[in-house]
């Protein structure tokens, strides 16, 4: 069914919740007017309007200065997480409807854009797939300052095992059960891994954990601040990601990842397709392994980290393959593409 029709279907018998951008998208409009109208003609040739996305408000916003003012619209969807790819539900829900709502305003929108920029190979290729808007891929990265601070010293002490995730879950498309799954499966004389979860709602996890029997390697911290969270990445044995498992969620890359990549620590990837741009990402950049979502792997993996730990918990250095996320460079990359859409109204080719 058409996006147009689910949403024919459903607008009659929900009751809205309007986004709050909506709220400030006629005063940020105002705001970006009044800017506008201090340059001069020949100025505001130069002047390319890049929108984010999520949420939509920006976009709406960013479409009536390129329709009223003719400047190139550049869309930035570098921060999607869940839903670019949705176009078509198996089923009705307002959550669904709110996707689909959000996705035919950007296909209204994308035909006032120029251009758009996404994270990663896969979500360009799904974006394309229903869009012909070009699109330009410019990973998120990472800044470098980062890079100082204590680095890791292995204690002493070798067991347990510490890995660390920060962040949110996000049940059943980005969880941590294939991994609790295969800790619940090794015997409890080798179960030497403590996983400290920073940041997670204790309602979503506490379950799980209870589940597979794990409350004794597991615990719940809260969120801490940025600069905690960036010296106890360095400290830990190893940092757990997760992959999103859902399809929709193809190519996005969060951009936690990149800290990790500078931590210098081995990255356990679980969850999600061994083919995905992150654990390609991971692969290539020799940041650590990529286990899947399959528990007998994950576990067979565990058995051997507990028999020879040194071999997997070295300290590493940051690799040229690293730098490559440097922010830095990726924001003069980004500011090349603005400059040839200022001048030229498109792009011709890929950056």
């Amino acid at each position: 069914m058409k996006i147009e029709s689910h949403i024919k279907l459903e607008s009659d018998r929900m009751n809205w919740c309007v986004h709050p951008s909506f709220f400030w998208v006629k005063n940020a409009y105002k705001v970006a007017c009044n800017e506008l109208s201090l340059l001069s003609a020949n100025e505001r040739r130069s002047v390319v309007v890049v929108a984010s996305f999520p949420p939509i408000g920006p976009l709406l916003v960013g479409k009536k200065l390129a329709d009223v003012w003719s400047t190139p619209l550049c869309i930035d969807y570098r921060d999607v997480w869940f839903g670019l790819g949705v176009t078509q539900v198996s089923r009705i829900s307002p959550l669904n409807v709110l996707y689909l709502f959000n996705a035919y305003l950007r296909h209204c929108i994308e035909k006032s854009a120029c251009a758009a920029v996404v994270v990663s190979e896969g979500q360009k290729t799904m974006h394309e797939a229903q869009s012909d808007l070009a699109a330009t891929t410019i990973p998120n990265g990472v800044d470098f300052a980062l890079l100082s601070g204590s680095r890791y010293q292995r204690s002493s002490k070798i067991f347990p095992i510490t890995i660390r995730y920060f962040g949110r879950i996000f049940p059943p498309n980005r969880t941590p059960k294939p991994l609790l799954e295969a800790l619940a499966a090794i015997p409890n004389k080798e179960r030497k891994f403590h996983v400290e979860f920073y940041g997670t709602s204790p309602d979503q996890l506490l379950p799980l954990i209870h589940q597979w029997g794990c409350a004794h390697v597991c615990s719940i911290h809260p969120l801490l601040s940025h600069e905690k969270c960036l010296e106890l990445q360095r400290s830990a044995d190893m940092l757990l990601h997760l992959d999103w498992r859902d399809e929709n969620s193809r190519g996005v890359i969060s951009g936690k990842v990149y800290e990790y990549l500078v931590s210098g620590r081995p990255i356990l990837l679980i969850g999600g397709s061994t083919q995905s741009d992150l654990a390609k990402l991971i692969w290539s950049a020799h940041a650590g392994y990529v286990l899947g979502d399959v528990p007998e792997s994950i576990r067979e993996f565990l058995r051997v980290l507990v028999h020879v730990p040194h071999e997997y918990l070295k300290p590493r250095s940051i690799s040229n393959l690293v730098l490559q996320y440097d922010r830095k460079r990726l924001a003069g990359v980004y500011l090349r593409m603005l400059d040839q859409l200022a001048e030229q109204g498109s792009l011709s080719e890929v950056l």
